[in-house]
């Protein structure tokens, strides 16, 4: 009786909503330990007051935002731009799960890790970078579609900077206007000196979507060659006696352990220090998309705010 309580008790501990709730609590908690923070988490300050960088997303959230003087005007809203934030917000947590499994298994991993070992840590270091990719298009063809009011193959074959470059112009160009359409002239000025660094944004995501597939490349290939030189062994070219032959193969066998613990030695180093570039690389990406996001959310809201005003 004693027995099956016990394994009543085991089997109730190893239940899926235990494991799962704690992974999900360690997974939550890598990520925040690597800077990468849910971005429900930061907008507001308190229940008025959005967080400094947060503006765009708390638009999003909030149509009767008090500093934009709304006049119980309704919000420029289209559903293929309600579509596209929601996929790229969604797109943003998926991306901090994978980000914070993929740096929790690192750590569990520390003292015997080597990526050709690791295939559960390739999963979801691969996941995070095609789905911080997806999430870059997403923003990109939100840019498009909710601020340009183009159609995605207006800009099709053109550079992944492009469309911001262009949103960076119109808010510019909006500046020189006299009425803004409810938006005061001081908030407009400054929003449009923000956005000035929107197409340096997009830059260096253009240059992490690029890098995106040496990374794993790169690390893989030269892993694989040193795993195999660390398992063969220096061939014995002496044509001396059997005795000398033996002796000398004992030598060499036992030299080339030595050989082998000090290139894992070396390997194990080398490969640290590039996947903690790499989980820095991700970070930055998850960081600059965060920002990408508020700049065109608010360049969003503003412009459809001015259109409305102007062409009613």
């Amino acid at each position: 009786m004693q027995a099956v309580d016990k394994g009543m008790e085991i089997k109730k501990f190893l239940s899926t909503d235990k494991v799962l709730g704690y992974l999900e609590n360690e997974v939550d908690d890598a990520a925040k330990a690597l800077g990468v923070f849910s971005i429900d988490s930061q907008i507001w300050e308190d229940e008025n007051s959005p967080r400094n960088g947060f503006l765009g997303y708390a638009m999003q959230q909030e149509t009767d935002f008090q500093s934009f003087s709304m006049d119980n005007e309704e919000v420029y809203d289209r559903p293929e731009t309600r579509i596209l934030v929601t996929e790229f917000l969604e797109l943003m947590d998926q991306i901090r799960y994978s980000t914070g499994i993929t740096q929790l298994y690192a750590n569990t991993k520390s003292n015997s890790f080597f990526p050709e070992e690791s295939p559960l840590f390739w999963m979801h270091y691969n996941n995070a970078l095609i789905t911080s990719s997806i999430a870059s298009d997403r923003i990109r063809d939100f840019a498009i579609v909710g601020v340009l009011e183009q159609t995605s193959r207006h800009y099709a074959g053109k550079y992944y900077i492009v469309p911001f470059q262009d949103i960076e112009k119109y808010l510019k160009d909006l500046c020189a206007k006299k009425e803004l359409g409810g938006i005061t002239e001081e908030l407009m000025r400054q929003y449009a000196k923000d956005v000035e660094a929107l197409p340096k944004h997009a830059e260096d995501i253009a240059r992490l979507r690029k890098k995106r597939n040496s990374i794993v490349h790169d690390l893989s290939t030269r892993s694989a060659k040193e795993l195999k030189q660390r398992v063969e062994l220096p061939q014995n070219q002496s044509k001396d006696s059997s005795t000398n032959r033996n002796c000398r193969l004992n030598e060499t066998r036992h030299f080339s352990v030595t050989e082998v613990e000090k290139r894992m030695l070396e390997q194990k180093t080398r490969i640290m220090k590039e996947l903690g570039k790499s989980m820095d690389e991700l970070k930055q990406w998850y960081l600059l998309l965060e920002k990408v996001g508020d700049l065109v959310f608010q360049a969003e809201y503003m412009i459809s705010k001015w259109k409305n005003a102007n062409q009613a």
